[in-house]
């Protein structure tokens, strides 16, 4: 499970004029390159589609936090009173000479040379209260330093903000998906960024839900939002039809069934293929003709995408 690195950036003489200086105009790549091990430079080039990165830097007091800080984390932006932004990290350098070239030093002379490069942010504007809770910190709780969530605690709060996403900034996740180019612990964060915004359009708060295909119910944790129609064929509008190009469908098997091509939804019901295997057979006669919850005529598009390129009848 990647972290959530909550960063304040409320100062008005320092931290607020560099997120806009490094932040919402990324530093072209020419600038920082130098600086970085041809490892790190990859990291960053293999997860952007432009020559600029987003830039941000802590002081030596934050090295604490700062070195649990790791590629795929979700940075969450904060001032006034909410969340402003979210981003996913690329990699992170400490490095005096870049964090001056960028930012300069403050009246004492020191610099923000403890330096993370992320994604182009997504605004969200989430107020404090929405995710203190899921935190576990009080209702008044204001972020006063760098501070790095691990574990179930920093799940909650990503699904917190997942259920919390603006429409424009959901577009902003899915199309961020559509930039990978490979499958590092990057990547995974950003798609993972996707597969919230799903699941939570289709199980909102639950703690669990319903298999499209077994029909059997489990606890969240163990169903995905799964694509109906293969992500890879979709197009932009179909990507964003949410939550009709989805449903859940659960780790015990069904989703891989499906992915597969032995199991589809005709007509409502779940229809499946014959198989030589008897042990697959068995599952497979187990599930035919059960009742799909999810099947909509919104959905049947998708439905009728993968019965007629996916399904092996």
């Amino acid at each position: 499970m990647s972290g959530i690195i909550l960063q304040p950036a409320s100062d008005k003489t320092f931290s607020r004029p560099h997120y806009v200086d490094t932040i919402i105009n990324p530093v072209p790549l020419n600038r920082i390159a130098e600086h970085l091990s041809a490892t790190q430079l990859t990291q960053i080039t293999s997860s952007i589609t432009t020559d600029a990165v987003s830039t941000w830097g802590i002081k030596l007091y934050g090295i604490r936090q700062w070195e649990k800080i790791e590629p795929g984390d979700t940075v969450l932006f904060v001032w006034d009173n909410q969340y402003r932004s979210m981003s996913t990290v690329l990699t992170k350098i400490q490095n005096t000479p870049l964090a001056r070239d960028l930012w300069g030093e403050d009246e004492a002379g020191n610099t923000w040379e403890l330096t993370y490069f992320i994604q182009q942010p997504i605004d969200i504007n989430v107020p404090y209260e929405h995710l203190n809770a899921a935190g576990g910190f009080k209702p008044n709780y204001v972020p006063q330093g760098v501070n790095v969530l691990q574990g179930e605690k920093a799940e909650r709060v990503l699904d917190t903000v997942f259920g919390r996403l603006p429409t424009q900034a959901i577009s902003q996740v899915i199309q961020s998906v559509d930039g990978i180019q490979n499958l590092d612990r990057v990547s995974t964060s950003i798609s993972r960024g996707e597969q919230g915004v799903l699941r939570n359009s289709l199980l909102g708060d639950s703690v669990s839900g319903v298999c499209g295909i077994c029909g059997h119910e489990y606890p969240v944790s163990f169903l995905i939002a799964a694509h109906i129609k293969k992500r890879s064929d979709c197009t932009d509008t179909e990507k964003r039809d949410i939550p009709s190009i989805a449903m859940p469908m659960c780790l015990m098997g069904c989703d891989a069934l499906y992915e597969a091509g032995y199991v589809t939804i005709e007509n409502r019901l779940v229809k499946t293929v014959a198989t030589a295997n008897d042990s697959l057979q068995l599952i497979l006669n187990n599930l035919s003709g059960n009742i799909c919850s999810y099947w909509t005529a919104e959905r049947e598009q998708y439905f009728s995408w993968h019965r007629n390129n996916t399904f092996s009848s």
